[in-house]
């Protein structure tokens, strides 16, 4: 009986990484919308994956109680935790290119919303990354590993040399 116990209670955590999946391996990630830029998939899928062998580990270790599993199971959710904050906040972050700006959400799910016409643009010296500023201060970075991270800092420029073209006429 207390075998079925322990199981009954470890399949809590499998239910809780089950409902965690559906934000991991999201239908609205696409890698033929340029619009939209997000994380790597590889980055959200392999930290889940990480987290879900850290978990099954942990659960095999509480139903066969090997020696000393307390502290086993201590070392198992050390390494999962963080997997799994990885993967949610790599999963929240996104980024949306509208044609007079761009939508930024952060890691926590919060958004901002930038105009191009309110925004300075500079590369980085050796090209890794993108700052945006607004007035004097930094508002926005797009790192070198975003897939389409460059189509932001294209927009950018046209936006601002339409703008500019409409100035002068």
């Amino acid at each position: 009986m207390e075998f079925y116990q322990r199981l009954l209670i470890s399949l809590i955590p499998i239910a809780v990484a089950l409902a965690l999946s559906r934000l991991v391996f999201s239908k609205n990630y696409s890698s033929d919308n340029k619009s939209i830029l997000q994380f790597p998939r590889v980055y959200r899928i392999g930290t889940f994956i990480a987290f879900c062998i850290f978990l099954i580990g942990g659960i095999c270790i509480f139903l066969f109680q090997f020696e000393e599993w307390p502290l086993i199971i201590l070392l198992f959710v050390f390494f999962a935790l963080p997997c799994l904050t990885m993967a949610v906040m790599w999963s929240l972050w996104k980024v949306e290119i509208k044609p007079d700006g761009f939508i930024y959400r952060n890691f926590f799910g919060r958004k901002k919303e930038y105009k191009f016409i309110d925004l300075e643009y500079q590369m980085h010296p050796r090209g890794l990354k993108w700052y945006f500023y607004k007035g004097n201060k930094k508002v926005f970075c797009m790192p070198y590993y975003i897939e389409g991270g460059d189509n932001l800092e294209k927009r950018h420029r046209s936006y601002i040399k339409k703008i500019k073209k409409q100035d002068k006429s």
